[in-house]
């Protein structure tokens, strides 16, 4: 999901891929791939390179990767703080 503007990643729709038919296993992979790609400090490169050798065989995480790859303008940045009740708390991953 995107949210703010310039656009940021605000998280995993969790609740699209359950109601998808993702299994609890299956989502619990896809959000682990997420977070190595997306909120990691590494570079692309080798975050890319990370989540192929953890994950590799999974056509989720496959298919996620071959979009953040196939991507010509790069891609977005986390929200790295999270705001509750007007208070700024880092980013639980």
């Amino acid at each position: 999901m995107i949210s703010a503007v310039p656009a940021r990643l605000a998280g995993l729709n969790a609740v699209g891929l359950k109601r998808s038919g993702f299994s609890a296993e299956q989502r619990k992979i896809i959000k682990q791939a997420y977070h190595i790609l997306f909120y990691n400090t590494a570079l692309m490169s080798e975050r890319i390179e990370q989540a192929e050798s953890l994950f590799s065989g999974n056509p989720h995480v496959e298919q996620l990767i071959a979009f953040v790859k196939a991507s010509k303008r790069g891609t977005c940045s986390p929200i790295s703080v999270k705001k509750r009740g007007g208070i700024e708390i880092p980013f639980e991953a």
